[in-house]
């Protein structure tokens, strides 16, 4: 060989021959593609790939044994992939938990900031229930509440995907309720108490139509007509002729005594009064409820018990209790024990006429039925879905009207303990006040609506709306010995007249300096006594100007 020839002899080491022949070959079909490629773009590309593929020949011929090794090597594992995947040590898996909880966290803070919850309490602890968890937790309010279960609702969602469907409360209710009949167990004298009612109202009820035929038949229209205006106007010759503060707070009730010597107030304050007509000086105290006193009734029989006996006067109050008193005229403050059974608040009550018999009605949806004589209660009676108010007995004896803050009203049967005349859809607020007609098929009620309405048992009906006050209607009374009239107090702070035979305004009284909450009629049509939230009570005479 010459010396030329060994200048160009290129030295490969280890790289065999065939390796390097396989680099150049799939270098050369490269080029020969992207040639093909741009031919079809630039026609003076052929000749500048061809230069650039010898220069690239020419640079593989002048590399060294190990960087075509190494490029060799690089071909190989591009075509060969493997990966390998290393176990994480324990601290970053810690991490890399952590961190997910935090993003899960975050996640359901989200959901439940948009999360929509009923507001009444009652139903989120009833959808807490269907969820299973508890639905009150120890120290925990109604907002509580409900944020706890915004989050209950969130965590459900991100791990179902939607919330289950919810069966509201009141549909519930109605499930149960439905064609479902219950009895309440009464004590063994139940029976003989019925009995005892019959018999006296249906002798009561006798001579009431008895008389009422007698006068149409005996009197002539003309001066029965001139009998009723000449009441009429004597109602509207009233003027007040005392007012006396009677109580620190307000004063809620009065009611005059069956003699009509006697006033009894009941104060906001938890005490009662007893006040002397028409002098207006305090008789007596009737200390014991812990909370306002909502009503005080007088016992129809007062006249012929003994002083010492309980039952001359009963009281109602906040604190859920009634108290019976007893009546001594040389003591200052009175006795009394207590009737307890009502769960919430207890708003009116009445007597019955035998003077045996005492009604409440209460915040707890029921009215309740006790006996004087035993002490004790005779039935409970449910049927109102809201607070029980208005408390009306009919002059007979044998039904009890009562009304509740839906505006719902029952009249029930006491000889069978049934209620037999549902009035619904009449008022559209609260029933707070009724009083019943003498003819017996009469009576009226005064509402939250600032409406009195007038219904006929007979006819099952409304016969006439009064829009007659401002603001809600706290009381009504019929005239006593008569009915030819009835008066109404509101919230308006003003009294009105109305005529009971064609349901017209005959006056309007107002003295009050604040919203009045009851009027007395006393049974000689002498006087009349209302009580406001001004702290005073006013005693209205006649007075023939």
């Amino acid at each position: 060989m010459s010396s030329d020839k060994q200048e160009e002899r290129i030295y490969y080491g280890s790289l065999e021959e065939q390796e390097r022949q396989r680099i150049i070959d799939e270098e050369k079909q490269k080029q020969e593609r992207k040639q093909q490629q741009a031919s079809q773009s630039a026609p003076n590309s052929s000749s500048d790939q061809q230069q650039s593929q010898q220069v690239q020949t020419g640079q593989l011929k002048s590399l060294g044994g190990k960087q075509l090794k190494s490029l060799a090597d690089k071909d190989k594992s591009q075509t060969n992939v493997q990966i390998e995947v290393l176990e994480l040590s324990e601290h970053a898996l810690e991490e890399k938990r952590r961190h997910d909880e935090n993003m899960r966290k975050l996640e359901l803070q989200k959901k439940a900031s948009t999360m929509i919850v009923p507001t009444n309490d009652k139903e989120v602890k009833y959808r807490l229930r269907q969820l299973g968890h508890p639905i009150c937790y120890f120290g925990e309010n109604n907002a509580d509440r409900r944020e706890r279960l915004k989050k209950v609702q969130a965590e459900y969602i991100m791990e179902h995907g939607d919330l289950p469907q919810f069966i509201k409360l009141e549909e519930k209710q109605k499930q149960n309720d439905e064609n479902e009949h219950f009895y309440y167990p009464g004590i063994k004298e139940l029976k003989e108490i019925r009995e005892e009612i019959a018999t006296y109202s249906l002798l009561k009820s006798s001579r009431r139509v008895y008389k009422s035929k007698v006068g149409r038949m005996e009197e002539d229209p003309l001066v029965e007509e001139k009998k009723q205006i000449s009441s009429l106007n004597r109602a509207m010759k009233f003027d007040v002729c005392v007012s006396q503060f009677a109580d620190s707070s307000i004063v809620l009730r009065g009611a005059f005594s069956p003699e009509c010597d006697l006033l009894a107030t009941a104060g906001g304050s938890g005490v009662s009064k007893i006040w002397n007509i028409p002098n207006s000086d305090l008789k007596c105290r009737l200390e014991g409820h812990l909370s306002k006193v909502h009503d005080i009734v007088w016992n129809p029989e007062t006249g012929s018990m003994s002083h010492n006996s309980f039952g001359h006067l009963a009281t109602g109050s906040s604190d859920t209790n009634i108290r019976l008193w007893t009546m001594d005229p040389a003591a200052e403050l009175q006795k009394s024990i207590v009737l307890s059974g009502h769960e919430d608040r207890v708003n009116r009550l009445s007597f019955h006429q035998t003077g045996k018999y005492l009604f409440s009605t209460s915040h707890d949806m029921t009215w309740r039925f006790w006996d004087i004589e035993r002490q004790k209660e005779i039935y409970v009676q449910t049927g109102h879905t809201k607070g029980v108010y208005a408390n009306a007995l009919h002059p007979d004896g044998s039904l009890i009207f009562t009304g509740d803050l839906q505006g719902y009203g029952m009249i029930w049967d006491l000889r069978t303990g049934k209620g037999i005349l549902p009035f619904s859809g009449y008022h559209v607020k609260g029933i707070l006040a009724a009083d019943f007609s003498e003819n017996g098929f009469q009576f009226v009620t005064g509402s939250e609506d600032n409406t009195l309405r007038v219904f006929d048992i007979r006819r099952r009906a409304c016969m006439h709306t009064l829009p007659g006050h401002l603001k809600l209607i706290s009381d009504v009374k019929f005239q006593k010995n008569g009915s030819n009239y009835f008066v109404s107090v509101s919230y308006d702070n003003t009294l009105k007249l109305w005529n009971a035979k064609d349901f017209s305004l005959a006056k309007t009284y107002k003295s009050h300096e604040s919203k009045i909450t009851s009027v007395t009629l006393d049974q000689s049509q002498k006087y009349f006594a209302t009580t406001s939230l001004d702290r005073k009570w006013m005693l209205w005479e006649y007075k023939d100007f």
